[in-house]
């Protein structure tokens, strides 16, 4: 890139505000290019070339990135790991399975489950009667209905003085 070149949010090499940013990728991400923002990268570079401030900086990060390169990796103990997890906020599941997962495994809305299973038996009864219902005599289906809830009162003798003789 030139001088007079552009930089992603509109700045121009050379200004102070593409200085400053070059200096607070360096300080952020390293000296490693391959770290760095890959829409900046070029700016960066192009700026380390121009600019002997942000070559010191590169300098400084560089000896910093040996440093932290060589220092020791640490373990964590299966204890530590324990009090992480067990202190953990469990991630949001979204979708349906994690509604159900909250209605029937949490027991602080021991409630809802009766009634989660009676919405669901209602729904699937309504679901069933209208795929499976008769074709040839809607009207069938709701006699049968009528006769079963009330067939014992139409079977039986009429009363005495009902006038249904």
């Amino acid at each position: 890139m030139a001088g007079n070149d552009t930089h992603p949010r509109g700045f121009r090499l050379g200004d102070a505000t593409v200085n400053v940013r070059a200096q607070q990728i360096l300080a952020t991400y390293g000296a490693a290019p391959q770290r760095w923002p890959l829409e900046e990268r070029g700016t960066v570079l192009d700026a380390l070339i121009q600019d002997p401030s942000i070559t010191g900086a590169h300098r400084r990060e560089a000896a910093l990135d040996e440093v932290l390169a060589e220092a020791p990796r640490h373990a964590p103990s299966a204890a530590l790991l324990t009090r992480i997890r067990a202190g953990a906020v469990p991630a949001v599941r979204r979708g349906w399975r994690a509604t159900l997962a909250v209605l029937f495994s949490t027991p602080s809305v021991g409630f809802l489950r009766p009634l989660s299973a009676l919405a669901g038996a209602i729904v699937l009864g309504v679901i069933v009667g209208a795929i499976w219902a008769p074709a040839d005599d809607a009207n069938a289906m709701a006699a049968e209905f009528v006769n079963l809830a009330f067939g014992h009162d139409f079977q039986g003798e009429p009363a005495f003085g009902s006038g249904l003789e």
